[in-house]
C-alpha cells in the first residue's frame, strides 16, 4: 500500500480474487452456494484464512518476478493468461506443499512473459492440479526404482 493507506489496483483485485477463490472453494466443499462464509466464520476461520494468505502469496510472487505493470497487462488484455492464473491460483491455495507453490508461481509468470510457453504452462498447471505430495513421492520412488534396474540409465 502507498504511504497514504490507498490499496493499488494490483491489491485490490488480488484481494477479490482470493476472497472471490476462498468462497467459492468453500461453497464446493460444503456442497452449498457461495455465501457460506458466515459458516465458515464458525467451523473454518483458520482454513480460509490459509486460502487467502495462500492466494496472496501466489499473486504477489507473479507479480514480483513480472512486474506489476506487466501482471496488470497480462489480466486485462490476455483471456488465454488470465484463464491460466486463475486456474494457477485455485491450485495454489489448495495445495499444502509450498514447493508446488514457487514452481507453479514461477510457470505462470514464464507464461506472462513469454507467449510461446502458454500452452506448457497450461498443461503444466493442470498436472500440478491433480498431483500432490503422495504423487509426487510415488513418482520418484518409481524413477529410483527404474534407475536401480537399468544400472542408473534412464
Amino acid at each position: 500500500m502507498s504511504d497514504r493507506n490507498v490499496p493499488s489496483k494490483l491489491e485490490i483485485a488480488e484481494q477479490a480474487l482470493v476472497a472471490v477463490n476462498a468462497e467459492v472453494f468453500a461453497s464446493g466443499v460444503l456442497g452449498t452456494a457461495p455465501g457460506i462464509a458466515g459458516i465458515l466464520t464458525v467451523i473454518g476461520t483458520g482454513a480460509l484464512a490459509r486460502f487467502k494468505s495462500k492466494g496472496e502469496q501466489h499473486v504477489t510472487s507473479i507479480a514480483e518476478q513480472v512486474g506489476v505493470d506487466r501482471f496488470q497487462e497480462v489480466m486485462e488484455h490476455d483471456p488465454e493468461r488470465e484463464a491460466l492464473f486463475i486456474n494457477s491460483l485455485q491450485v495454489a491455495m489448495l495445495t499444502a506443499d509450498d514447493r508446488k507453490r514457487i514452481y507453479l508461481a514461477r510457470v505462470v509468470a514464464q507464461a506472462f512473459t513469454d507467449k510461446a510457453v502458454v500452452d506448457d504452462a497450461i498443461l503444466i498447471t493442470e498436472a500440478l492440479r491433480q498431483l500432490d505430495g503422495p504423487h509426487i513421492r510415488a513418482l520418484a520412488r518409481i524413477v529410483a526404482a527404474s534407475a536401480g534396474c537399468t544400472g542408473g540409465r534412464s
